[in-house]
Formats: structure tokens, sequence, C-alpha cells
């Protein structure tokens, strides 16, 4: 196709024409193969290369009995429209599938009531539509279609969609083998397209959680997954790594000002710029409301990792589009924790880190604050440490 319409299989003495009964010669063997050969593709194939496996199909199918179109058609979840989903043409046949989509099925109650009923459309010629078809008649005429069998693509009591071969050229009577055939191999497309569904819906799953709904940021539970493998790696490589935990400054007004929708615009646009300010081994997490973590591993030192903090702040406090004419503007304070010292456990070390970032928020807004690890108590025989052990590191509100 093209489009819509088609042919009901009737009993003996319904005045309809009977298909054939048999396979053509020489047909069969070839037909057999393909089914293996395509159901195979689509029961073990990545789902990434499912549309691919559909393609290559239509065009086995279509050089094989010389049809001039193959075609897929999926409906909406209601059945009221349906889309061309894939679609091969012979040599010398202009593709259709650009104008066929989002097409109404109202008007098409016989096409439908067959593809509802599980009844394959096989018509030998245009003639055989009953007189109620006006519409399909219609569609079908104005594409030159001479002949056409459509199959029902089915998964459990769902209506997916359907496959359909048109001859434009020529006129064909499709075998009652062959469409028998031809309806295993749709209903193996039908497998497909729920596995790549379920494999779909696992994946959100997983991602809603977790990632935060709002910002796609890492959420609490994947940030502890992340921090406590940067904690091993920085123990067994002898490298620092840095936990920065920031928090807007001045965010709360924005929302209570101007609304949730402006104050979530602002958050998705803060959550863009410091995913696109790290590194691509760092992490940067939103634990909800208005802060933020991130992982700095093999950062170097204090120095290193408070300028990478200063490079979140000034991406953050750059104006922000919350709404039509409206700009708005926010800091934020961070606190910084290295490892080592790895004297405590995750969560402890991400709670110094927020420690710090209140006191980078007492200290002035806008500022970095590094956790300053306590020194321990020296033995007598031990000699004391020296001045200056800890590391600070500050910015001012303007970075």
């Amino acid at each position: 196709m093209t489009h819509t319409a088609p042919q009901r299989r009737r009993g003996p003495g319904s005045g309809a024409v009977r298909r054939a009964r048999g396979p053509r010669h020489g047909v069969r063997h070839d037909l057999l193969a393909l089914l293996s050969r395509a159901t195979s593709d689509f029961i073990g194939c990545p789902t990434a290369t499912i549309d691919d496996a559909i393609r290559r199909t239509l065009a086995d199918i279509g050089t094989l009995f010389g049809v001039d179109r193959a075609y897929l058609f999926r409906f909406s979840a209601d059945l009221a429209t349906a889309d061309n989903t894939h679609e091969w043409c012979a040599a010398g046949i202009a593709p259709q599938i650009d104008g066929l989509q989002g097409i109404p099925t109202a008007g098409l109650r016989w096409w439908m009531g067959e593809l509802q009923a599980r009844r394959p459309i096989n018509l030998a010629r245009l003639a055989q539509l009953p007189d109620s078809t006006s519409q399909e008649r219609e569609i079908l005429e104005s594409q030159a279609i001479r002949s056409l069998l459509v199959v029902p693509m089915v998964w459990g009591e769902r209506l997916e969609g359907f496959a359909g071969f048109d001859h434009v050229r020529s006129s064909r009577t499709w075998t009652d083998e062959e469409v028998a055939v031809l309806e295993i191999l749709v209903n193996s497309v039908s497998q497909a397209f729920e596995r790549r569904r379920r494999e779909e819906t696992a994946s959100r799953l997983a991602r809603l959680a977790f990632h935060d709904p709002l910002t796609r940021l890492p959420n609490r539970a994947l940030l502890a997954e992340r921090l406590g493998s940067e904690l091993e790696r920085a123990r067994a490589d002898g490298t620092v790594l840095g936990i920065g935990y920031l928090d807007l400054d001045g965010f709360k007004p924005i929302n209570d000002v101007h609304g949730h929708d402006a104050g979530d615009r602002l958050l998705v646009e803060v959550a863009r710029r410091m995913a696109a300010a790290v590194r691509p081994g760092d992490t940067v997490a939103r634990l909800g409301g208005d802060e933020f973590v991130v992982l700095l591993p093999d950062i170097g030192d204090a120095q290193v990792a408070a300028e990478r903090i200063r490079s979140l702040q000034r991406a953050i406090r750059e104006p922000v589009a919350v709404a039509t004419g409206l700009h708005v503007a926010v800091s934020a304070s961070a606190g910084l924790r290295l490892v080592p010292p790895e004297d405590a456990d995750a969560e402890t070390m991400l709670r110094q880190a927020d420690k710090a970032m209140y006191a980078a928020k007492q200290e002035g807004l806008a500022g970095v604050h590094v956790h300053e690890a306590p020194c321990p108590v020296p033995r007598p025989d031990e000699p004391k440490p020296a001045a200056g052990h800890a590391a600070q590191a500050q910015a001012s509100p303007g970075g």
C-alpha cells in the first residue's frame, strides 16, 4: 500500500472468489526458508536492529512474490489512527510512506472489522470488495492497486497493526498456505515489538529508580552506588576523590514569587549546565530540592578540586530564562570533602561535605569551603603534625 482497504475471507457459496488451495510450484521451499530465516531474526536479533530486520524481510517477501509494495502499519493504542512505519517498493514504484501517517480509521469500518476479527484481507481484484466499502475502494483505486493481501499483526488480545502486500502492475491470487505462512511471519514481528516494548519498560523503570525524574541526573541511590565505587578506586589507585556539595542561593524566593514551573525550569537548566561543565568521568547528582552533589575522581589536590567547583558556580550563576521575558539568576554555595583522609564511611563523608556547604553560606554566599578533617591525637612517642596540615579554599561572591 499505500493505504487502507481489503477483502473478507468468505466461505463456500458466499459469492467471493475462493483462494487457491495449494502453493505455487517452486515457491513453497523459498517461502519456508524465508519464514525460518525471518523468525530467527525477530526472535534473536538485538532490539535495536528490529527495524532493519523488518525492512529486510519486507524486501525478501516482495522479491519472492513479485510484489510492488510491501509495508507495515501500526495502530495507535485506541485504534483511531494508523501510521505506515516501514515500506519496501519494487524498482519503478513510488514510495507512499510519507503520505500515510496518522490515517483516521473511523471511516474504514469493514477494513477494521476484518482486522479486529483477525481475518486476513485477500483481494485478487478490487471487484471482490463488498458494496459497503466505498471509502476503502476509493483509497485503493486512487493508488491504482489491482490486488493486495493484508495480514493483521496481533499480540495476545491486542491488534498492533497489519502488514500489506500490493500489486499495481499485475494481479495475484494468494494461496491459503502462503497466507498462513505470512501470518506466522507477521506475528513474529509482533513478538519482536513486544520484546522491545518490555526492554524499554525495564529501562524506563531503571531510570526512574536511579535518576531524578525532573533533571534526569543520578539520584541519591545511584550517587551512593557511584560514591562507593569511586572510594574503592581512589583507595586502590592512591588518588584523590573530591566530593562537592552545592546548594543554590536564593532559589526559594524564585520558587515562591514566580511559581513552581519557573523553579523547575531553573533546576533543569542548572542541572544541564553542571553536567556539561564536568569531565566525562565525573558525576553530578541531584539529591532533591536545590541540592546537588558532584564527585570528582582523581582530582589532584584541594586547590584543583576547589577550582573545579568554582567552574560549576560560574556556570550556575548565568541568568536563566524561566518564562517569556523573565530571566532569573542564582548562585551556589559549596562544601568540599577530599578523600583521603578516609576516616569515615561514605554517608558520613557526604554529610561532612554538606556541613562544609553550610559553612560556606555563613562565610558569604557563593563560596567554597573545604572540610577540615580532624587531626588524630598523637601518641607520646609520635611527633606532632606540622601546622597548616588542613587545606581550605574560599571564593568571594563574585567567584
